[in-house]
Formats: C-alpha cells, structure tokens, sequence
C-alpha cells in the first residue's frame, strides 16, 4: 500500500518486443487453413479430400472428426466441456469448423477453397434465444434440454434492512480505473515430442488444462 511496484512486463510490451503466444512456433510446423460452415444449420458430406489434396501443390492433408482419435471434443469447464472440436456431420452455427487443410505456409497463403470438396443441405435455424427455448424449437443436442448450454441465478436480498440491522456500517467514495476483464491476445501454442516426453508451449493462465 502506498508504493508504485515496478511491472516486469511493462517495457517488453511498450517497445514491442513482448513474445505472445501466437509469435512463436517450429520453423518446420505447417500451416492450417479452417473449412468453415457458411451456413447457420447444416448438413455436409465430403467429396474425395485425398484426391483433391494431391492436385493442390504444398497441400499435406485434410483432416476431419474422422481423423481425431477418441472422443471429438474439447472443453475444461464443466458444462462447455462436450464441444465437438470438429463438426461431425451437421454444423450447428456459422462459422463452426468443420475440416483443417494443412500445407507450406505459401501454399495455405494462396489456397482457393471453392473446390472444396463438401456439399451443404440447409437445415432450418432459428437467431434469436428465445425462438431457440420455445417449446417448438427443434433441440441442436440431444443432451441440452431446450437449447441451453448452462444457467445461473442470483438471488437478491434486502440491502436496506441488512445495512439498518449491521452493527457498523462504513460509507465512502472511490475512483478507480476501467478495466476490461480480456485477454490482448488470441489463445495460441504449440506442442512437440522431446523424447518421451510432450512439451507444450502456450501463453496460459493454467498448463494443465492445455
């Protein structure tokens, strides 16, 4: 209290010279490109991926939920930890990922995706929450009963009647500055075999969850 503590971080991120996450990786690693749903609901199939990889040049692979092993999801907290990492089948939202090319960097740089190889069937959506809790509304997971992901609730007392029966009360002003709880970076790292054992390299709050 009362001192100025000297931030570690300060300089580094004023000049500049400041290494986030999505600054570093192995110069060897390839680059991926993400295959996108231009739909809100949507049924896909893919054509021949490996044939249409092969007439790309620096193209290395495409890769689907057919290719994750085990469980195709994702997620550390509780009720957002079943995402599909990969869309199987049916895209749920614009925008949802549903395959990852991976090539040279220049490759992925100068990659036309219009002859993709999947084709789309629309599917109705609805936009707005409440079209989404009617009693109507068609679910998007089996296992989330009226389209919701997750709730919470606040209870509100009475501040009147608990400040007049407080045996002290302390009143006062004070300004402090804005903060806006978010990150300045977008979530990136990578990870590789030293051996027998996995090191992963990421700008995180918690290792373990990585």
């Amino acid at each position: 209290v009362g001192a100025s503590p000297i931030r570690l971080d300060g300089v580094p991120k004023v000049t500049g010279d400041e290494k986030f996450g999505g600054d570093s990786f192995p110069a060897d690693a390839l680059a991926v490109l993400v295959v996108r749903s231009p739909h809100y609901h949507a049924r896909f199939a893919f054509g021949d991926l490996e044939a249409w990889a092969g007439a790309h040049a620096g193209i290395a692979g495409v890769f689907t939920a057919a290719d994750i092993p085990g469980h195709n999801c994702f997620g550390v907290i509780g009720p957002f930890a079943d995402q599909p990492a990969l869309a199987e089948g049916e895209a749920r939202f614009r925008g949802e990922a549903v395959a990852l090319v991976a090539g040279e960097r220049e490759a992925i740089l100068d990659l036309d995706l219009t002859d993709f190889p999947v084709s789309w069937t629309e599917l109705p959506h609805v936009l707005q929450p409440s079209d989404a809790k009617a009693d109507s509304a068609a679910l998007l997971h089996r296992h989330r009963p009226a389209n919701l992901l997750t709730s919470g609730f606040v209870e509100r007392g009475d501040p009147d009647a608990a400040l007049a029966g407080a045996a002290v009360t302390v009143s006062g002003a004070i300004e402090t500055s804005y903060v806006e709880h978010a990150y300045i970076e977008p979530e990136a790292g990578y990870a590789y075999m030293d051996g027998d054992t996995l090191v992963v390299v990421a700008c995180t709050q918690a290792p373990y969850m990585d």
